[in-house]
C-alpha cells in the first residue's frame, strides 16, 4: 500500500511539472510570435501620445487643426485594432476633444467672455466633443477608473456638447483634482465654471482669484467679470467691467464691455446707464442692429415710446425679417 502511495505521488508531481512545462511553451510561443504586435502597439500610442503635445504647443491655430485631424484618425484605428487597451481609448478621446476645441476656433476664456454660458459650440464641433465622451467612457469601462486628465477632457467634451447638466457635470469634475495641479489657466477657469454652474459660487470664485490669473491681463479681468455676472454677483461684476474700461482702448473690448454693464443694468432696471452703455457701444460699431434693438428697449422701459418705435424701425429699414424687432413693434 506505501509503494502505491508512492507512485500516485510520483506521477502527480510528475503531472504538474509537464503542465507548467507545457504553459511556458506557449508563453514563449506566443510572445516570440506576437512581440511585434505588442512593441507596435506600444509604438504606436507612444507616437500618438507625442503627437498630441506637438499639436497642443503648436501655435498656429490652422496647423494645430491639420494635425489634431490627422491624430484623430490615427487613434480611430488604434482603438479599433486595441478593443481591449483603456489607454488607447483615453488617447482617442483626448484627440477629439482638442480637435472638437480647435474647430470651434477660440480659448475656452475666450467663448465664456464673448458667448457667454453655454457655451456654443456649433455643428462643426459637436460631434469631435461626442467622440471624446464616447471614447473615455470606454476606456474608463475598460480600465475600472481614469486618472484627472480623462476626468477633466470629459467633462469638457460634456460641457461643449451638453451632454451632462451642472450637477453632474460638477460631479465628474471633481475627478481632475486640485486647481494647483493643472496645466493651463483655461483649464482652472474651466474648472471655475464648473463650480459656479453647481451653485458652489464661494468655493469657484475663490479658485479663481487664487490660480486664475484675473489680474493679470485684460482678458483674465473680462472673465472674472463674466464670472461675477454668471453667478449674480452683479455689482462685482459692474465694477470688473468699468475697471476694464478705463484700462484699454481697444474698440473690441471696449464695445463688449458696454455691452455687457448694460445689460447688467437693464437687468436691474436702470434704463438709463443701460441706454449710456449701449448708445456708446453704438459709437463704435454703427453697424451693430442688435444694439439699436437694445436702445429700443431702454426707450421703450422709459416710456419714451415714439423714440424706441423710431429706433426699432430704423432696424426694419435695413433688416426687414427682423422677427424679434416685428414682436417689438406689434404691440405699439
Amino acid at each position: 500500500m506505501y509503494s502505491h502511495y508512492k507512485t500516485r505521488k510520483r506521477n502527480s508531481g510528475l503531472f504538474r511539472i509537464l503542465g507548467v512545462a507545457v504553459v511556458a511553451t506557449v508563453a514563449v510561443f506566443l510572445f516570440i510570435n506576437f512581440k511585434q504586435y505588442i512593441f507596435f502597439w506600444k509604438y504606436t500610442q507612444h507616437r500618438i501620445a507625442s503627437e498630441i503635445a506637438l499639436a497642443v504647443s503648436t501655435r498656429s491655430p490652422e496647423e494645430r487643426e491639420k494635425l489634431l485631424k490627422n491624430i484623430a484618425s490615427n487613434c480611430e484605428d488604434l482603438d479599433g485594432d486595441n478593443q481591449l487597451s483603456a489607454e488607447a481609448f483615453f488617447l482617442a478621446g483626448e484627440a477629439h476633444c482638442l480637435l472638437g476645441e480647435a474647430v470651434m476656433g477660440r480659448s475656452f476664456s475666450e467663448a465664456v467672455i464673448y458667448d457667454g454660458v453655454p457655451v456654443a459650440t456649433g455643428e462643426a464641433a459637436r460631434p469631435h466633443f461626442l467622440s471624446a465622451i464616447r471614447c473615455i467612457n470606454k476606456g474608463r469601462a475598460l480600465s475600472g477608473g481614469m486618472e484627472s486628465r480623462h476626468s477633466l477632457i470629459l467633462t469638457k467634451a460634456a460641457f461643449y456638447a451638453g451632454y451632462y447638466g451642472g450637477q453632474q457635470l460638477y460631479s465628474v469634475s471633481r475627478g481632475i483634482g486640485p486647481a494647483s495641479a493643472l496645466r493651463t489657466v483655461d483649464d482652472v477657469r474651466f474648472c471655475v465654471l464648473m463650480h459656479v454652474l453647481a451653485g458652489k459660487n464661494e468655493e469657484g470664485l475663490g479658485i479663481l482669484a487664487e490660480h486664475g490669473k484675473t489680474s493679470d491681463t485684460l482678458e483674465g479681468r473680462l472673465f472674472q467679470a463674466t464670472l461675477y455676472a454668471i453667478s449674480k454677483q452683479y455689482t462685482s461684476a459692474i465694477l470688473n467691467y468699468q475697471e476694464v474700461l478705463r484700462k484699454t482702448s481697444d474698440s473690441t473690448v471696449l464695445k463688449l464691455a458696454h455691452i455687457n454693464l448694460g445689460k447688467l443694468y437693464y437687468n436691474q432696471s436702470l434704463f438709463n446707464e443701460s441706454l449710456g452703455h449701449f448708445t456708446s457701444a453704438l459709437s463704435i460699431d454703427e453697424r451693430d442692429n442688435q444694439l439699436k434693438i437694445w436702445i429700443g428697449k431702454n426707450y421703450s422701459a422709459l416710456g419714451n415710446k415714439a423714440k424706441a418705435r423710431a429706433v426699432w424701425s430704423e432696424v426694419l429699414v435695413i433688416d426687414a425679417g427682423n422677427e424679434e424687432v416685428k414682436k417689438l413693434l406689434n404691440p405699439m
